[in-house]
């Protein structure tokens, strides 16, 4: 079975420069990472699949999904691959 994708709004960003700049202030040892409240539903079949990002109505890149934690408040961190991949 092939890993499943999601997609995701870089809100506040104008453009994938402005999103890889957000992405790399996160970054340590190849991975970056997001926040979200809740876990995916559907989270283990997410493992190696992408998160397709969304600027300005268009899909613009892509960044492998690597893993999912929970963090101190409870939240969900969704761990990506540094890599930013144009689509």
């Amino acid at each position: 079975m092939h890993p499943l994708n999601i997609t995701k709004v870089a809100v506040g960003c104008a453009d994938p420069d402005a999103l890889r700049d957000r992405l790399s202030g996160r970054a340590s040892a190849g991975e970056t990472f997001i926040t979200t409240r809740y876990r995916p539903t559907r989270h283990g079949e997410l493992i190696g699949g992408s998160l397709f990002w969304i600027v300005k109505h268009q899909l613009v890149a892509r960044s492998r999904i690597l893993r999912f934690e929970e963090d101190e408040r409870g939240h969900c961190l969704i761990r990506l691959d540094e890599a930013l991949v144009p689509v």
